[in-house]
């Protein structure tokens, strides 16, 4: 258990910065951290305030505070809407309002996630760029990250369902996977699909392909 003057200084510099910000929950971990982030592409974010407030803590710890605080209501997720996709940011409830303006003591306790800080938060990031409507180059760019690793968080995210093989992937492509997987069964792997399907097509996108559940029933 934390220390009650820290528990207090944490909840308040988490709803502060969830009320000037707008953000999703993987973000707004990584703008608090600051230190390890690689977030800080809008200009003078890192200026704002709150910036770095949680240097001392971990990913997964900040991470696991904000759960906490969404759990007890002090904070909800909206989806804010673009012309192709909505993407989720944190706001303040009533009662997040009203803890953080009277500086009501909120308990926390120090619950990370069961995954690595860095994936988990990595990939929470790449997904909110995207459903923002950013391109796979534009995320590489702004997280300062290569195509593979972007496309192993795509993979990831498709395995569990916070996205599909057809949000990136053209549906002839899509197609031609299916069919070599369909009339290749004997080819288990990735590297046996590549090697019988046209040469434009990428293992990133036969991963995601083949993690997609509700293609592959």
């Amino acid at each position: 258990m934390l220390p009650a003057a820290e528990q207090r200084q944490i909840v308040w510099i988490i709803l502060e910065a969830i009320g000037r910000l707008e953000a999703g929950k993987g973000k707004i971990t990584a703008f608090l951290k600051s230190s390890h982030s690689k977030i800080i592409s809008e200009p003078q974010l890192d200026r704002k305030t709150g910036y770095g407030a949680l240097f001392w803590l971990d990913l997964a710890t900040i991470h696991g505070f904000i759960t906490q605080l969404e759990e007890m209501e002090l904070i909800e997720t909206q989806k804010v809407r673009t012309a192709n996709y909505s993407y989720p940011i944190l706001t303040l409830t009533n009662a997040g309002r009203k803890a953080l303006n009277e500086k009501i003591e909120v308990p926390l306790q120090i619950k990370k996630e069961t995954r690595p800080e860095s994936s988990m938060v990595s990939e929470k990031l790449t997904l909110e760029l995207f459903q923002m409507g950013r391109t796979i180059l534009e995320i590489c760019t702004e997280r300062k990250l290569k195509p593979s690793t972007i496309y192993t968080h795509f993979s990831n995210l498709i395995e569990k369902g916070m996205l599909k093989a057809q949000d990136l992937i053209y549906s002839e492509t899509i197609d031609l996977i299916l069919k070599a997987k369909k009339e290749h069964s004997n080819k288990k792997s990735v590297g046996d699909l590549k090697a019988v399907l046209p040469s434009y097509i990428s293992y990133d996108e036969i991963r995601c392909v083949l993690n997609d559940k509700s293609l592959n029933p």
